[in-house]
């Protein structure tokens, strides 16, 4: 099945490969201490600051979306692309959640979005969508 690999009897993955046992495999070690530490750090956080996160995982997007929502803490996003699942939860109106998503707007700059702008504002010239440019430009 495409996508999916066999690892070698003596790997030890840093990441969970995708698989049939996935979820399975989530709640074993170190997976599942690494999921223990996500959660305290939603659950501890006074914002969110996401690099290319795709908003994919269930487990973290619900947590770290109803987290920022309910305790209005920021989030900003800093993506080549925005996936589908982030502008979904991030640019269709989920309410007043206080967010800036950064994308590329082709050669041109960067895209910007945030709660007020959610068809986007055109930054030409900055490519601050990218992390060294966002720290020298923004920060």
């Amino acid at each position: 099945m495409p996508g999916i690999i066999d690892l070698p009897a003596d790997a030890i993955p840093l990441i969970i490969p995708p698989s049939f046992k996935k979820l399975a495999e989530t709640h074993e070690d170190p997976f599942r201490k690494i999921v223990h530490a996500v959660d305290t750090v939603l659950r501890e956080a006074n914002s969110f600051f996401c690099v290319g996160y795709g908003f994919n995982d269930n487990h973290i997007q619900v947590k770290l979306f109803e987290r920022a929502q309910r305790d209005r803490k920021p989030v900003v996003i800093l993506s080549k692309e925005l996936t589908k699942n982030a502008r979904k939860l991030f640019l269709e109106d989920h309410g007043q959640i206080d967010f800036l998503a950064f994308e590329e707007a082709s050669n041109y700059g960067t895209i910007m979005y945030d709660k007020d702008n959610r068809d986007g504002v055109l930054i030409e010239g900055h490519h601050v969508w990218d992390l060294a440019h966002f720290v020298k430009e923004v920060i």
